[in-house]
């Protein structure tokens, strides 16, 4: 099945129960059993029209899939590691407004509960970073 997956042949459906509280657990586990993991992806085309591979040894690459407005935080930019590794410290090249962007806080989202991320991370994680100026 997790080869079906990765080739897009299958597409698996999965149900569950959200005020009954089933099923959560069986979802999770399909997610990491069955889909590929980043590092599997085959090689993208980036913004500048070089090909890149999501490994933690290229240039990193963040996409920002989410804005959120938290009362306590303000901007929340939610986003996934495609590649390389990155951490609070990062500077980035914005694609859509060619400017660079300084990461602030990275946080890891669960819930309504937002936790620091202090270590480096990798492709594949997905984490929030605030107070980003220009990334909408």
């Amino acid at each position: 099945m997790k080869n079906g997956v990765l080739k897009r042949e299958l597409v698996p459906v999965l149900v569950a129960a959200s005020l009954d509280n089933k099923g959560g657990a069986f979802i999770l586990d399909a997610v990491q059993d069955l889909f590929p993991s980043p590092l599997d992806h085959d090689a993208w085309l980036a913004e500048d029209a070089d090909e890149r591979v999501s490994s933690p040894d290229e240039a990193p690459a963040l996409f920002v899939f989410k804005t959120l407005i938290d009362p306590f935080t303000g901007q929340l930019s939610v986003a996934r590691v495609l590649s390389g590794k990155v951490n609070s410290d990062s500077a980035l090249k914005n694609m859509s407004t060619d400017e660079i962007e300084r990461l602030g806080t990275l946080l890891y989202l669960n819930g309504k509960t937002q936790t620091p991320c202090k270590d480096t991370i990798g492709p594949g994680a997905i984490v929030a970073i605030a107070k980003l100026k220009n990334t909408h």
